[in-house]
């Protein structure tokens, strides 16, 4: 029987975290590994195709025709990139450049990872004259044509060095930057001391990065693992980064690490504890955001969680089901439930290509928080990874929607120091804290400070924030926006904050009232001897629990036209009418029901689309905002 008053020790394996984290639809995925063949020319060492000949395709099962592709349209309209890799080689396949050509018409960044050996000056120059592909990556794994053989069984050394000339050649002939070249590097002992010459040779052919990768021990690499030889890898290492630094080319070693390094304890001789012993030793999180970003797409249909677990954890089969029920199906929604915990599935364990983090444990979850990555324990779905800024600072962008974790430290309000992209158009939404719709999320609201929104009182422990935006924008739509991405805002901060000093039941919007408005108005102003505040089409504020009737004293300059306006009292419509555009200052009263720690109080306003032809929505200005005992039913008046 279990115990229901059970609190674990970890906020991520929390009954709100984990229902967040893994159920209800979810978005479809933004990185597609697209296994477009199977096929291959080579036989490399550490390749399964190579350690398990039975794992041969036939049929139609060997590659995804361009027909075939066609058919999966959805999958590429919802996605930012598509990485063309798998256990085939993707010049193997007949149709490539025609594949190449339908992917481009979609907002996708396309990378390719190839040997290089079937590369052709006729495919060079597709590839660059039509920009096929942003990135090409070449797998190559050695600095010498002797250890080159000894690995890539097949390839010719001088080949492949005519092909890697030919397409710096078309790149010049073109004066295109495109695809963007990276040379890997899978590290073994049998190679990995030509590492250092391997990033000078990827210098001399123009590639921007080097990536360097972690094998996994197959029947032709026992021993090779560096997990073996930790002093020589950091040595080498080392050696490398000096390189690398010399020359101007980014070095890529996250994944030589061994998966016992940084949070994990150690373990000896290359081997792991039972996954188990391992997860109870250690209980750390997987580092990996794969199963809610991240699908591989085999060339015989199977849909499975990435390529490094070669047959394991294989999710359906497009011959058998759609991808929204295999996406969506009780094998993913285990696996995110595992995932985002602190009890990752055994074959995820046993990775060494993603690191580990520390859970938050629950005397640590805050109510406040910022974007650096230790932070990631209070973040749920719908972020990109951390960037700084030129000061700094760390920040994220939203993915359009996104879910964020606070400690309820009693605030009445929720402070986010966020910014919208300058050029961007214009983001609409809504928040929602623990299911309840607190208001609307405009863009035009975040410039230049923090901004506060109410929520309700009585929320419980742990606030879940959902910034439900309508539609994100893609860096597509505006020129001179690096990457390929769907963006929403871009968050610094956000708090659970409370108001300063006590609850005011009048507000005179004099500027001695900041603690308790939230978003949609403008600074204070004074005519005269009155103060006002404008409004947006939305404002949101706190007033105390107490008193039954609240009033907004507002006007309108003369020549605008009327505006209609709805007020809410904690969610519930309790008031609406009309501010006539005459310059006089007009009151609305509504009565309101009884209530606890404080009201959250919603202001919408109907404004003409005649009077939105400006730089800022203006709604109403609004003089007053008081709440009393006397009880008055609902008016309009002057």
């Amino acid at each position: 029987m279990s115990d229901k008053s059970f609190q674990p020790e970890f906020f991520e394996d929390t009954e709100i975290y984990q229902r967040h984290m893994s159920r209800g639809p979810m978005h479809y995925p933004d990185c597609i590994q697209f296994e477009v063949t199977s096929e291959c020319n080579l036989r490399c060492l550490m390749c399964p195709i190579s350690s398990e000949p039975d794992r041969g395709r036939r049929g139609d099962e060997v590659r995804f025709s361009l027909a075939k592709v066609k058919e999966l349209g959805r999958l590429w309209d919802s996605a930012e990139e598509i990485e063309l890799t798998g256990f085939g080689e993707i010049f193997c396949h007949p149709e490539i450049l025609d594949i190449l050509r339908y992917l481009k018409g979609f907002r996708l960044g396309i990378y390719g990872s190839s040997n290089g050996i079937l590369m052709t000056p006729e495919i060079s120059r597709a590839l660059v004259s039509e920009k096929l592909m942003e990135v090409l990556c070449f797998s190559i794994d050695a600095a010498t044509g002797h250890t080159y053989r000894r690995i890539r069984r097949g390839g010719t050394w001088a080949g492949l060095n005519r092909n890697l000339e030919a397409l710096v050649d078309a790149k010049e002939q073109y004066g295109s930057g495109l695809p963007q070249i990276f040379f890997s590097f899978a590290a073994m002992r049998m190679n990995v001391e030509e590492l250092p010459d391997f990033v000078a040779m990827a210098k001399r052919y123009g590639a921007e990065k080097v990536i360097v990768q972690h094998v996994v021990e197959n029947r032709f690499t026992v021993g090779q693992s560096l997990v073996n030889f930790p002093d020589l890898a950091d040595e080498i290492r080392s050696k490398a980064k000096d390189v690398a630094a010399e020359l101007g080319i980014e070095l890529d070693m996250r994944n030589l690490n061994p998966v016992e390094t940084g949070d994990a304890k150690p373990v000896k001789l290359g081997r792991l504890w039972t996954p188990r012993a391992f997860k109870d030793a250690n209980r750390l999180i997987k580092d990996c955001s794969f199963p809610w970003e991240h699908i591989f797409l085999k060339s015989n249909r199977d849909v499975q969680i990435c390529a490094i677990l070669w047959e394991e954890m294989i999710m359906g089969n497009l011959n058998n089901a759609s991808l929204e029920e295999i996406w969506n199906g009780e094998g993913y929604q285990r696996l995110r439930a595992q995932m985002a915990g602190t009890d990752s599935p055994e074959a995820c364990v046993f990775c060494v290509f993603k690191g580990w983090r520390k859970p938050t444990p629950m005397a640590e979850l805050k109510q406040s928080i910022g974007m650096e990555p230790e932070t990631a324990g209070q973040l749920g779905r719908g972020w990109h990874y951390p960037e700084q800024d030129p000061h700094g600072r760390y920040f994220r962008w939203t993915k359009g929607a996104a879910t964020l974790f606070l400690r309820n430290g009693g605030g009445s309000m929720i402070e986010l120091e966020a910014y919208r992209y300058p050029d961007s158009p214009r983001l609409t939404g809504k928040l929602i804290v623990n299911g309840t719709d607190v208001g609307p999320l405009d863009s035009e609201y975040f410039y230049g400070k923090a901004v506060r929104i109410p929520v309700p009182a009585g929320m419980g422990e742990i606030l879940q924030f959902d910034l439900a935006m309508d539609k994100p924008w893609h860096t597509q739509d505006v020129p001179g926006t690096p990457g390929n991405r769907y963006l929403g805002l871009m968050m610094y901060r956000a708090s659970n904050v409370l108001p300063a000093g006590e609850l005011q039941t009048d507000l005179v919007m004099d500027g001695s009232d900041e603690g308790q408005i939230g978003c949609g108005w403008l600074p204070a102003e004074k005519h005269g001897r009155s103060h006002f505040r404008w409004t947006g089409d939305h404002a949101l504020a706190v007033m105390p629990a107490e008193g039954t009737t609240l009033k907004i004293d507002a006007s309108l300059p003369a020549g605008l036209m009327d505006r209609d306006v709805r007020l809410f009292s904690s969610g519930q419509l309790v008031g609406q009418g009309t501010i006539a555009g005459n310059g006089k200052v007009q009151r609305i009263t509504a009565e309101l029901s009884e209530s606890d720690g404080w009201r959250t109080i919603r202001l919408e306003i109907d404004v003409p689309e005649a009077d939105r032809n400006r730089d800022r929505i203006y709604g109403i200005q609004v003089h007053r905002m008081s709440v009393n005992q006397k009880k008055l039913g609902w008016r309009m008046g002057s």
